[in-house]
């Protein structure tokens, strides 16, 4: 629906709605928003809205599924306390820094998707609230999302999710391999990562590549084969002096 719509207020008629999309959300409805009930609304999705907050939607109460995008002037999820039957929560290309603060409020919360715009990343101040929700995600994806504090270590108080996705030059290398070490399952799909790159090899033609940590210059993996296998060796040796550490930890 055209969020525009000067009879939005007319969506209450639809009493058995179960899933309703807004797109171009005006300021002037967005009191109209805050009016409607729709007690069985279960699905909503709202794209480029002037809203700061979530609790211009707080009354419904029977959402499971929430998807927010391109509302730059959103930063906080406050009023999401109020979404108590919330299993699956994407938001992309939202204010930055967007606050997580109220995401440990969602207790039935599965399935969380965090990602940038095409151009830009998503900013959050620290992924601290996530390691906070005290409970398994099933998945946690965060595409094109960084944290101002740099940290992953909040993700390593989570039970191993079932899926994951992050994008790891965002972060200090030091701070994925943390993570690996917390998770060997992530470990691998880190590993198996390289980045396409535009330009070709001036020796064999071959399309170039970039590790997973995108910190160095395009190298072709025909030609470059060494420096590969050596990046992805020193990884392996920093992973393995995290889980030492870690084991010295828990002994002491």
């Amino acid at each position: 629906v055209d969020g525009h719509a000067k009879d939005l207020a007319t969506l209450e008629e639809f009493t058995h709605l179960e899933s309703l999309s807004l797109y171009r959300l005006a300021k002037t409805n967005i009191p109209v928003l805050s009016n409607l009930t729709l007690p069985k609304l279960t699905s909503f999705g709202l794209r480029l809205a002037p809203i700061s907050d979530f609790r211009p939607f707080h009354q419904f109460k029977s959402l499971k599924d929430l998807t927010i995008w391109q509302c730059p002037k959103l930063q906080s999820l406050e009023g999401i306390e109020d979404l108590l039957k919330i299993t699956s929560l994407y938001l992309s290309d939202l204010g930055s820094p967007l606050s997580l603060e109220s995401i440990k409020h969602i207790p039935k919360l599965e399935k969380l998707f965090i990602s940038g715009s095409v151009n830009a990343a998503q900013t959050v101040p620290s992924l601290q609230p996530i390691g906070n929700i005290g409970k398994r995600l099933f998945t946690l994806e965060l595409h094109g999302t960084k944290a101002v504090d740099k940290k992953l270590q909040p993700l390593t108080q989570l039970p191993e999710p079932e899926s994951f996705t992050l994008t790891p030059w965002l972060f200090p290398l030091e701070e994925i391999a943390l993570l690996a070490a917390a998770f060997p399952k992530w470990q691998k799909s880190l590993m198996t990562l390289h980045v396409d790159h535009y330009k070709k090899c001036g020796t064999c033609g071959g399309k170039l590549r970039q590790t997973f940590a995108y910190r160095s210059r395009a190298k072709c993996p025909t030609c470059d084969s060494s420096s590969f296998e050596k990046f992805e060796n020193d990884f392996l040796a920093l992973v393995q002096e995290k889980k030492n550490s870690k084991q010295l930890d828990i002994s002491r």
